[in-house]
């Protein structure tokens, strides 16, 4: 902040002339010069960040996701103010926009003054990982049914932000330890085979535990030949049948 500062001779000694009060040779004057000060450079680089798809990274002031270059005189810098592309922090930031850039700027705080040094910022990335999806199923089947004819509901686990089912395309593959013998109940298990074609483009996706198959009763139709006698309203003229 001073630079240029003023540089004052005096006392010129040494060498071979002489200049004391005993033996005056020289009539000597002193003539000012001025020293300045050049800023020293800096360098000022963003951290890398990684986060989940779902999760919240926050930007702005008073960061220390930073690194910088050497600084003079062992001094430090105590923040930077980061900002992020694309709203990449935010918790629906997709993968697709991955990796986002971090820009650093506004060095500050510690030891060291900003007058000092020319500061070149360098930007980091933030990239967005993939968010696990856990399948599991509940299902049911009809009681003397094959088990290839059970149905099954799939679960996922958990879904970030305002996602929905919508989000995930294809169909994974269950199973049952259920046979067609079975007795109607809940003791059977719906089983994750493999994951299928099931896709997403913020997701991967990873079996769950087993849920539960639930066999239902049969719906037997009535015999061919039964006839179902209808009482005769004589006032009417008609047939009648209270079947509630």
């Amino acid at each position: 902040g001073n630079s240029p500062y003023v540089e004052t001779l005096s006392a010129a000694t040494g060498g071979t002339f002489t200049n004391s009060n005993n033996n005056t040779n020289y009539t000597i004057s002193y003539v000012t010069a001025n020293m300045t000060v050049t800023k020293a450079p800096l360098s000022v680089t963003a951290n890398n960040q990684t986060k989940t798809y779902g999760q919240v990274v926050t930007f702005g002031s008073g960061s220390t996701l930073f690194s910088s270059s050497t600084l003079s005189n062992s001094e430090t810098i105590g923040t930077v103010t980061l900002a992020v592309s694309g709203n990449g922090g935010a918790v629906n930031a997709p993968v697709s926009g991955s990796p986002y850039t971090i820009t650093p700027s506004a060095a500050a705080g510690g030891t060291f003054a900003t007058g000092n040094y020319t500061i070149t910022y360098h930007t980091g990335t933030l990239t967005v990982n993939r968010a696990t999806l856990t399948v599991t199923a509940t299902g049911t089947l009809v009681y003397g049914l094959d088990p290839t004819n059970a149905q099954y509901s799939p679960q996922y686990a958990t879904l970030q932000g305002t996602d929905t089912v919508a989000v995930i395309t294809g169909s994974a593959h269950f199973s049952t330890d259920a046979t067609a013998t079975s007795y109607v109940g809940t003791n059977y298990i719906a089983h994750v085979v493999d994951l299928g074609t099931l896709s997403s483009p913020n997701y991967t996706f990873a079996s769950g535990p087993d849920g539960i198959l639930t066999i239902t009763p049969a719906c037997v139709p009535p015999p061919a030949n039964m006839v179902l006698w209808l009482p005769f309203d004589e006032t009417a003229g008609t047939t009648s049948a209270n079947l509630a």
